[in-house]
């Protein structure tokens, strides 16, 4: 799972389905560019306990860890956290 080099992310989408399957949408811009772009990303999940392993298509495994009935939050292969937020 990658973003071109210079990307900033403004917001994105990650939805688990009860097949056991995921899409995880990042929304962002990249530098020079005004325009929001979107990449989509798809795979499988599982989940024990409060952890939960995202295994995308492209072959990166990612961990997250259910902070709450409504929080996730994801750690990328850089180190850094994603906190997806349902409303």
């Amino acid at each position: 799972v990658s973003l071109e080099a210079g990307s900033q992310i403004e917001g994105g989408v990650l939805e688990l389905d009860s097949d056991g399957t995921f899409v995880d949408i990042v929304q962002f811009r990249t530098t020079g560019n005004p325009l929001i772009q979107q990449q989509t990303f798809t795979g499988t999940w599982d989940r024990d306990g409060s952890e939960i392993q995202l295994d995308y298509t492209d072959g990166t495994t990612l961990f997250a860890d259910r902070t709450s009935s409504n929080r996730i939050v994801l750690e990328d292969e850089n180190g850094n956290d994603w906190a997806y937020q349902r409303f």
